[in-house]
């Protein structure tokens, strides 16, 4: 695996060198440092992506992980919602700026964000998932696990979503304190 990914940056890399000015190879190749985390290239990359099209929502919304990766969640969540403003329909942006809130445990304002995920792509399995870990953190294990059941319905091999499941389930009928 790790060859692919070198063959691919070495691609990406000598694309560059023929047109510095090409926006979309600059983020091809930072989606390949992000892959390998290698989060200063892949910030790198994108910003250069950013400086020749401001407007690259893609790019914006990737170094916003790639910023989370290395936890700068004030400049992830910056991107986040830049990229929401040039594309108000970017469902993963909503996604990604959600988890920015849940990890600060702003529950419902997560759950805002990925419901607008979800009503953008009403078959985005991870924004169901993630927002019924929101809902589960913020006590409302109905809503919780509503979220988990239309998660395996959506992509039937998740497991992790099958064991949250089982657990809402059990809390559900066997209730004790629930720690955020």
């Amino acid at each position: 695996m790790k060859i692919a990914y070198d063959s691919g940056i070495d691609d990406f890399t000598e694309a560059v060198t023929i047109d510095p000015m090409y926006a979309e190879v600059n983020y091809l190749r930072g989606n390949y440092y992000l892959k390998k985390e290698d989060y200063d290239r892949a910030i790198a990359d994108y910003t250069t992506a950013i400086h020749i099209n401001p407007l690259y929502a893609d790019a914006l919304n990737n170094r916003g992980v790639a910023y989370s990766k290395k936890e700068d969640y004030n400049r992830a969540l910056a991107d986040f919602t830049t990229a929401i403003e040039i594309d108000p329909i970017y469902a993963e942006a909503y996604n990604n700026r959600g988890n920015h809130y849940l990890r600060k445990k702003e529950y419902n304002r997560a759950i805002v964000e990925y419901t607008m995920a979800i009503k953008i792509n009403p078959e985005y399995a991870d924004a169901y998932s993630n927002r019924g870990v929101a809902y589960d953190k913020a006590g409302d294990i109905d809503h919780a696990i509503a979220d988990y059941t239309m998660t395996i319905k959506l992509n039937p091999n998740g497991q992790s979503q099958r064991l949250a499941l089982r657990i809402c389930k059990l809390r559900q009928s066997y209730p004790w304190p629930h720690n955020n």
